[in-house]
């Protein structure tokens, strides 16, 4: 076949190599903060409360059709 392109032959970025480029890059450190934010909140009560209606529906069989 034909020569391959620069693109081509360029390696692919290790695992180690993108989380150290992503330590100083600023889109990914607010990514990172906002991620670590939203999952350290707790789960609001009317979530849980829906979630335990349907748990309720469940385990008495109303949704089978």
């Amino acid at each position: 076949m034909g020569r391959k392109s620069s693109f081509e032959n360029a390696s692919k970025p290790t695992l180690k190599s993108l989380r150290s480029s992503a330590q100083h890059d600023p889109v990914s450190i607010a990514l990172k903060r906002l991620h670590d934010d939203v999952t350290s909140e707790e789960v609001p009560d009317d979530f849980l409360s829906i979630l335990a209606a349907i748990d309720r529906k469940i385990a008495s069989g109303e949704d089978s059709q």
